[in-house]
């Protein structure tokens, strides 16, 4: 009963301190997630529930601490992280374009071993892109944890916009395929619009995985 009421007094503290705008409701939610999962683990190594209680509280910090936190989040992060993935997202798109332009100044040998290359290794190119994609995700749970879950796929699909314009340029053919060396045959395309859809589930998976061990760290 008083490690209850404990609990309850520092969610309404801070709830009390959340800015307006942010979904209290999704902060509260989480933080009983957290709090109760850390209790548990810590019990299961000897302490008492009390002792845990408290503990978990000194690592959460104070009940201030946490609703700058995700003040802080709310009001600088999404639009810092959108611009940044975005940014990746741009540079990578230019650098393959240069590749591609470049290809074209290469003799006749050296252009067709090239594409013998890309064809080759085209889906373990396209592995570990999807696997970039995964990696962000994890990279912003391990640093912001649950606390962007609710824009996290916003924050996604600003810079994923652009594999969506450029797949449909070669759906409808706008962008000629032959361009690519046939690279992109009717399969890759096929796969590559499966895979380019799923980017964002690749990212929300890492999200999680990486917002999960940074609560688990914590203990």
């Amino acid at each position: 009963m008083e490690t209850r009421l404990m609990e309850e007094a520092y969610l309404y503290t801070v709830m009390q301190l959340l800015p307006h705008g942010i979904n209290k409701e999704h902060v509260l939610q989480e933080l009983r997630s957290q709090i109760s999962e850390s209790v548990k683990r810590k019990q299961a190594k000897g302490l008492s529930e009390r002792d845990a209680m408290l503990e978990t509280f000194k690592q959460l910090g104070s009940p201030r601490e946490i609703a700058n936190q995700y003040a802080g989040n709310h009001n600088v992060t999404r639009l810092q992280l959108a611009v940044r993935l975005f940014a990746m997202n741009v540079l990578l798109f230019l650098v393959g374009s240069a590749i591609v332009i470049l290809q074209a100044y290469l003799s006749s040998p050296a252009k067709q071993q090239f594409w013998l290359l890309a064809q080759e290794h085209k889906y373990q190119i396209l592995g570990v892109y999807s696997l970039l994609w995964l990696v962000c995700g994890y990279v912003i749970g391990k640093l912001y944890g649950f606390s962007l879950r609710r824009w996290l796929g916003r924050i996604i699909h600003v810079p994923l916009s652009l594999n969506y314009v450029f797949m449909l340029l070669i759906l409808f053919r706008f962008i000629p395929t032959d361009w690519f060396g046939g690279v992109l045959n009717t399969d890759f395309v096929i796969i590559s619009v499966v895979v380019t859809a799923l980017l964002s589930v690749f990212s929300l998976v890492g999200f999680h995985v990486g917002a999960r061990s940074k609560s688990v760290r914590k203990d």
